[in-house]
């Protein structure tokens, strides 16, 4: 399963974040299955890694996906250079990449995007949130 937060509400976000940390049970079990990474220096096959690990000593592992999507769409804050960002033509093949791959997130993993700025209608993950 997995949720995009999107748009300007941190405190929405971090109060959903937290909810969820709480639904997942004991907090020293929590932290252990918690990865938080940083969407400046992510990649598609970090990211199939990381979910694809298996949780340990819980049902379920959290991975929370900071600012990745706004990074990719060349929005990205502290991003002074859009080239950092890639072509446009690559970052709309690694949309659709990531997308494509979030129908075949493991059971076991709970991946959380959360984006300060708001996502485009048309961006191919939030259309898969919606569907």
């Amino acid at each position: 399963m997995f949720y995009l937060l999107h748009g300007p509400d941190e405190l929405g976000s971090a109060e959903f974040l937290a909810d969820l940390k709480d639904k997942l049970g004991d907090p020293a079990t929590v932290s252990l299955n918690t990865a938080l990474l940083d969407g400046k220096s992510m990649v598609l096959p970090e990211l199939r890694s990381i979910c694809g690990t298996m949780p340990f000593l819980a049902p379920q592992r959290l991975v929370i996906v900071e600012g990745w999507l706004t990074k990719l769409l060349g929005k990205g804050e502290g991003s002074d250079d859009e080239a950092e960002a890639g072509s446009s033509a690559s970052a709309k093949e690694t949309l659709a990449a990531i997308a494509e791959y979030l129908p075949t997130l493991p059971d076991t993993t709970l991946l959380v995007f959360v984006e300060k700025r708001t996502i485009p209608e048309r961006n191919p993950v939030l259309k898969a949130a919606a569907g």
